[in-house]
């Protein structure tokens, strides 16, 4: 298991986050049937979208390594609803594990990112992922 409680750590919630090719991934457990999820706490009064995307790419924080680049991950209830803040506050738990609408994707990266739509707050995320032994 790994655990990171900082992922993204107060940023503003009134611009686009991990908006760039090569920001915020993160390898995803290998093997199958292991599980990620993104703690996701927004503040204020944010109106965007949250995305996860995933790549295969061999080291997608370099530009030399984006080839492929990111695709986004087409999400399932409840994860969807959660995805737009329209004005509110967010506290959810982004969960990608087996037995779920929306199991861990099989590709060696994933990101979360913000999507700027309007309004204003903070943006904190943790992320902890776990492999099957």
């Amino acid at each position: 298991m790994s655990s990171s409680p900082t992922y993204i750590a107060n940023a503003s919630a009134a611009a686009n986050i991990n908006a760039a090719s090569t920001a915020g991934w993160i390898p995803l457990p290998r093997g199958g049937g292991g599980s990620i999820g993104f703690q996701v706490i927004i503040s204020g009064t944010p109106t965007g979208t949250i995305v996860f995307e995933v790549t295969n790419d061999e080291n997608p924080m370099v530009s030399q390594g984006v080839i492929l680049g990111p695709t986004p991950i087409v999400l399932a209830a409840p994860l969807l609803a959660a995805s737009t803040p329209a004005g509110a506050p967010v506290n959810f738990l982004f969960e990608f594990s087996p037995g779920t609408a929306n199991p861990c994707p099989d590709a060696k990266w994933i990101k979360m990112r913000y999507s700027f739509g309007g309004g204003t707050g903070t943006a904190n995320v943790g992320v902890s992922s776990r492999s099957v032994h």
